[in-house]
């Protein structure tokens, strides 16, 4: 069972725990919701998979509506008990795959003007992205809260999109800072063991605040 539904399928799955809904409001939900920042997903990944959990028997199908029909799903007891056993499970860290890191990474350092431009793209995407949030945000603030119960984790997550912003600023002018002298050719090791060991310290001291003892 767990290898035929995958995670956009569970997300749906959950919220067919809430309520029943149309594959329509489901999408629609998704996009406008908070949800959209923390498991993106475009329309075409999200419209088959109601039909999935129907055929796998987790959800339930029925056509609705006098005029224009619609089919609207709603969570069977095998949906709970699958939904209950994979929330019970564990989770998974964040990954990161980001194309213009990948790029910095492989631009030549003493390359000012190829560094400083890939940096000034990077600050516009962390913006635009922010941005993005925000509209979120104020969408919730005009129209009220859709789910009762998953507002208040809901809203906690917002505050990871501010915190990640905040951090990938400062990362940023810690960046610029760095590179605006960047080291000579025979200087590059020594430059940058200096900053591996200066990570790693940070770390140690992050785990050793936080981690188990």
């Amino acid at each position: 069972m767990n290898e035929s539904i995958n995670i956009t399928a569970y997300s749906l799955l959950g919220l067919l725990a809430k309520r029943p809904w149309s594959t329509y409001e489901l999408v629609a939900f998704m996009e406008r919701s908070v949800l959209n920042y923390i498991l993106p997903r475009t329309r075409s990944q999200l419209y088959n998979e109601p039909k999935k959990l129907a055929r796998l028997g987790l959800a339930h199908a029925r056509v609705a509506g006098a005029g224009r029909k619609r089919t609207v799903y709603s969570i069977t007891p095998e949906g709970r008990a699958a939904l209950k056993a994979w929330l019970a499970g564990p989770g998974g860290a964040q990954k990161m795959e980001y194309l213009s890191l990948l790029k910095l990474y492989l631009t030549d350092c003493r390359d000012t003007t190829a560094v400083g431009e890939r940096l000034a793209g990077m600050r516009r995407e962390v913006l635009d992205t922010a941005r993005e949030a925000l509209a979120q945000i104020e969408r919730i603030e005009n129209t009220g809260v859709a789910l009762e119960d998953t507002a208040p984790m809901a809203s906690l997550a917002t505050r990871l999109a501010v915190h990640h912003s905040k951090a990938q600023l400062a990362w940023l002018d810690e960046l610029e800072s760095y590179l605006a002298d960047p080291p000579s050719a025979d200087a590059a090791a020594d430059w940058a063991m200096g900053h591996y060991r200066h990570s790693a310290r940070q770390l140690r001291a992050l785990i050793k605040r936080h981690g188990d003892t």
